[in-house]
């Protein structure tokens, strides 16, 4: 039975420490492309002629989106742990 407790404490020590990598390494990252397209789409007109905006906007947007959707997945990914307590 000790074994068990043993075996659980460091399998929840080692998630906890998957969390605050995912967090740092990954989260933070992520934030900061969300940001870059969202003054990148704010700026476009002082940035761009108007031939090559609907191009920038388009990848901004793929951009923004694609950050938002790893952002979500991560926060899933921190989310398992504290479901199962």
């Amino acid at each position: 039975m000790n074994h068990d407790v043993t075996a659980l404490k460091a399998s929840e020590a080692k998630r906890e420490e998957l969390a605050r990598i995912v967090s740092h390494d990954l989260k933070n990252p992520l934030y900061a492309i969300q940001m870059a397209s969202q003054v990148l789409q704010a700026k476009i007109d002082n940035y761009m002629e108007t031939g090559n905006k609907r191009k920038i906007e388009h990848y901004a947007e793929v951009i923004k989106t694609s950050a938002a959707h790893c952002l979500g997945l991560i926060k899933d990914i921190l989310d398992v742990p504290r479901t199962e307590k």
